[in-house]
């Protein structure tokens, strides 16, 4: 069983993503931004309006959208990044990432400390909620990964007619949350090009 429209979404995501990578205009990447978030949720959205028509699985991703709101389940990415950070910027237009032109860093390597100012989109931090202080394409690569976990899960499930919560700890969750050294992220490279 196959969750093929919300599997189209999420590989626009990963479209937009590639695009948030190769982006130096503050501009351009802040309207990408808004774009990626609307396009994250809507994985989740057409998967309940869209592939849910299809009963089984409905049933798998209703299960699992109760597992994603359901505090003591830990899936922050979806309730504090996925959810939050869409409905701030469709509702506000409020952003959680840095948007100025530079972003100061500070280098800490014992003795010495360094400030330097980073331009053309080379680090984008959240400045608060879900990965605060991490760059948010990490951040995003992150989710999809998240949403493709989730969605195989519900694909077995609808498919194993199965509605229970899989075992084991899902990615997304807040102690499987990947530090900037662990991201998986392909593109990051392309960033620290333009450094140089």
């Amino acid at each position: 069983m196959n969750a093929k429209h919300a599997r189209q979404v999420l590989a626009d995501c990963r479209l937009v993503h590639g695009m948030l990578e190769d982006e130096i205009d503050p501009d351009r990447f802040r309207v990408l931004w808004v774009g990626a978030l609307s396009l994250l949720r809507a994985v989740g959205h057409v998967l309940a309006k869209v592939d849910g028509t299809e009963p089984r699985l409905k049933a798998a991703s209703d299960a699992a959208f109760k597992r994603w709101k359901d505090a003591s389940q830990n899936h922050a990415i979806f309730t504090d990044f996925i959810e939050k950070s869409r409905n701030l910027v469709l509702k506000e237009y409020g952003f959680q990432i840095d948007l100025r032109q530079t972003v100061p860093v500070l280098v800490l390597d014992g003795s010495d400390n360094e400030h330097f100012n980073l331009d053309e989109n080379i680090f984008r931090p959240l400045v608060d909620g879900y990965g605060s202080g991490e760059d948010c394409r990490d951040i995003y690569a992150f989710a999809l990964e998240w949403w493709d976990n989730q969605l195989k899960e519900i694909e077995v499930a609808a498919s194993d007619g199965a509605l229970c919560p899989p075992v084991g700890r899902s990615v997304g969750t807040a102690e499987a949350r990947p530090r900037p050294s662990q991201s998986k992220c392909t593109d990051r490279s392309k960033r620290h090009d333009r450094s140089m």
